[in-house]
């Protein structure tokens, strides 16, 4: 990459200049009251400015901080039927398993169940299962888009 020869020079007006490595590492000794005119326009950025014919842009303080305003719900929040359908759902089968394992006998009569299924009908227990849980999308997806639509209508 070439560098830019047009760029502008250290005796154009729109230029600061910046002290070099060895005058900014150096800690300084004096204060600005004892620097003399003649050190501080040959070392201080600070001087090019002050002599320079442009005036430095004034700074104007920041707007006060505002409490931002309170919010105010337009109505009761949607109830959401989705999350009770799924519950229940899982309520009954923790339910249910609770039945089953909480008693031995009810527990070894499943066991024998699912032993004794044949693969048509281990197919047919899993198809209702997954129909179930069709059927729970379904009635939640219908749900969801009533309460859209209704809601739609009102506001």
């Amino acid at each position: 990459m070439t560098p830019n020869a047009e760029g502008p020079t250290p005796e154009s007006d729109d230029t600061l200049r910046l002290p070099d490595r060895e005058t900014a590492t150096e800690p300084a000794e004096s204060t600005t009251e004892e620097v003399t005119g003649a050190e501080t326009a040959a070392t201080s950025p600070q001087a090019d400015i002050e002599t320079s014919s442009v005036a430095a842009p004034t700074v104007q303080p920041a707007p006060p901080l505002q409490a931002p305003a309170r919010l105010v719900p337009s109505s009761t929040p949607p109830l959401r039927w989705g999350g009770i359908i799924w519950g229940a759902l899982l309520i009954v089968v923790a339910a249910v398993t609770l039945a089953i394992v909480s008693s031995p006998t009810r527990l070894a009569g499943v066991t024998v169940w699912i032993a004794a299924l044949t693969p048509g009908a281990a197919l047919a227990v899993w198809i209702a299962a997954l129909g179930l849980v069709i059927v729970a999308s379904a009635l939640v997806g219908a749900i969801s888009t009533a309460q859209r639509n209704r809601r739609r209508r009102l506001g």
